[in-house]
């Protein structure tokens, strides 16, 4: 007897339910994925968010298979925020890699010569966390040729130079690239962004996000802390008052003398 209203309104109720049921119940190590909307682009980019002031992500790919996002030459900050999520470390999986030049074949070799010789400027993260995106010359080059357009980088050796080819390669579970952040307030960012460069042809390309939560696992939270106080450092070098300058260094003392991950953690948000 209900109308098409009511049924759509208690089925938004319901689909609320299900994912507060889903957040409140996570625990170390489990997947939470679902969290995220569209983590895979099968739906083109429903639920995805980009920083006005930069480009957007430009879908395409094997569409029907396994779809990727990708931007040239364009700075951009592309995320999604996820809200009432319990506090915690978690670990973000992506499937990316970055171009730094617009010549595939001269990244690879020069990744050869030195993996640094060419900086890299996209970054998956979240919130405050980053890490930088695999380089397209870090892959051992592939034995046949790829998808729809690809570079040549030696005798029998291929690297995907389009979507399509990256999506190939992405299907193999490629390029996966990992971060680790904090949660502290049930808000949390996650993203790849690239919002420094100016080089000519650079190239990132992205699919396949996945969430962990990993808790107060206090070697997780170790594992992050040095970012933290490195930036807890720098603030202190700024002029403050007396007040906040007291609490930075006790957060940072009680950092230092952290046992369980609990505590840990609670040093780790007198940081942020």
């Amino acid at each position: 007897t209900m109308s098409t209203e009511e049924i759509l309104a208690e089925c938004e109720k319901l689909e609320g339910m299900i994912d507060d049921v889903k957040k409140n119940c996570l625990g170390p190590g489990m997947d939470c994925t679902s969290s995220i909307v569209n983590p895979n682009f099968d739906n083109r980019l429903t639920g995805w968010s980009h920083d006005e002031q930069y480009a957007d992500g430009v879908w395409g790919g094997l569409t029907d298979s396994n779809p990727c996002v990708e931007r040239w030459n364009d700075n951009f900050d592309f995320y999604q925020t996820l809200t009432g999520m319990p506090k915690g470390v978690y670990e973000l999986k992506v499937q990316a890699f970055y171009r730094p030049l617009s010549d595939t074949k001269q990244c690879y070799d020069n990744y050869l010569e030195d993996p640094e010789m060419d900086e890299i400027l996209a970054f998956i993260y979240i919130n405050s966390s980053e890490a930088k995106v695999k380089n397209i010359g870090s892959q051992k080059p592939y034995s046949e040729p790829l998808e729809d357009n690809y570079t040549t980088v030696g005798e029998g050796a291929y690297l995907p130079n389009g979507m399509k080819a990256a999506s190939n390669v992405f299907s193999r579970g490629d390029y996966d690239n990992v971060v680790r952040g904090v949660v502290t307030d049930g808000t949390l960012r996650l993203g790849i962004k690239s919002t420094t460069g100016t080089i000519e042809g650079r190239w990132s390309l992205w699919d396949n996000f996945r969430l962990t939560y990993v808790g107060m696992d206090k070697d997780a939270i170790d594992e992050v802390m040095p970012d933290y106080i490195a930036d807890t450092e720098a603030l202190l070098d700024e002029p403050m008052s007396e007040a906040a300058q007291k609490a930075l260094g006790g957060a940072m003392a009680a950092a230092s003398k952290a046992e369980t991950g609990e505590d840990a953690f609670a040093a780790l948000t007198g940081l942020i």
